[in-house]
């Protein structure tokens, strides 16, 4: 019995470039939906919960506030930035804690004093997260109101 080789080369090199092909095709998708993708995994699974300011207290131009949440996921911290109105605050987030690793563990969390710069009171602030949860987008969360 006489085995056709070249049948099964073909069939070996289709499976292949039929792979190539998917996977271009999934890395295209996946790139022109990451900004709506992005936005569906931070609504329907968020890094964290909604920042509760547990203590505030005012030094001159300057707000100090403690806070609590429960971080839901394990992703890399990023960053943070906060407004009041269209104005970005600057803010110390744990001064003196320049050198701890920034990501935190999962679970809940209290943390403070953080320094908001210019700003008397959180009447129209609003605060969101930056995480890095996977390796097609930066997850944008929004954590106060």
């Amino acid at each position: 019995m006489m085995v056709n080789t070249s049948t099964a080369i073909g069939r070996h090199n289709n499976v292949v470039t039929w792979g190539i092909i998917l996977a271009f095709m999934f890395t295209m998708m996946v790139s022109f939906a990451s900004p709506t993708l992005s936005q569906i995994e931070s609504r329907v699974f968020p890094v964290t919960s909604k920042i509760n300011v547990v203590r505030s207290k005012t030094m001159g131009d300057d707000l100090l506030i403690w806070v609590e949440f429960e971080k839901k996921r394990q992703c890399d911290f990023l960053g943070m930035v906060w407004y009041k109105d269209a104005k970005r605050l600057i803010i110390d987030l744990e001064p003196g804690a320049a050198t701890s690793f920034p990501t935190r563990p999962t679970g809940p969390q209290s943390i403070g004093p953080w320094k908001l710069y210019d700003v008397t009171s959180l009447h129209g602030v609003t605060a969101s997260t930056f995480h890095r949860c996977n390796n097609f987008w930066t997850t944008l969360t929004s954590v106060y109101p």
